[in-house]
């Protein structure tokens, strides 16, 4: 049962990883971005400094403006972060698809780019490695 787990978050991780690359190759045009606003978002977990109680936990991700043309379009990245990495007024590169310039890419140092995709591949690879070592002890 472990073993097919592991399977099932490697799997996940692997169509993740197919998935965020492919996008990469769509987005391959740089352009500068202005940083003009946060995106806020509220969700509650489990404090394990505070005996499990749940607090609120705000996240943020930044919200850009480019042009491209004479158009002006305005995105946020798709990840969040606890603290605010980002001010209005910073410039970052951000990467478009010149087929639809509303799909980007925003990279580490935009306060973008995620590892979900590795944390999924470690959880499977880490879960067959206990379905495999766990019966023979």
């Amino acid at each position: 049962m472990v073993i097919a787990a592991g399977v099932v978050f490697l799997l996940v991780g692997v169509a993740m990883m197919i998935r965020n690359i492919k996008k990469k190759e769509r987005c391959s045009v740089p352009v500068e971005a202005t940083v003009i606003g946060m995106t806020e978002k509220q969700e509650i977990e489990k404090d394990e400094l505070d005996e499990g109680r749940n607090v609120t936990v705000t996240r943020y991700s930044p919200v850009v403006e480019y042009v491209i043309g004479s158009k002006t379009y305005k995105t946020h990245s798709s990840t969040y972060s606890t603290y605010k990495t980002k001010s209005p007024g910073d410039r970052v590169t951000i990467y478009y698809n010149p087929e639809d310039p509303t799909e980007v890419v925003f990279t580490a140092g935009s306060g973008g780019s995620s590892s979900m995709h590795w944390i999924a591949i470690g959880t499977g690879v880490v879960m067959i490695a206990i379905g495999i070592v766990m019966p023979m002890m």
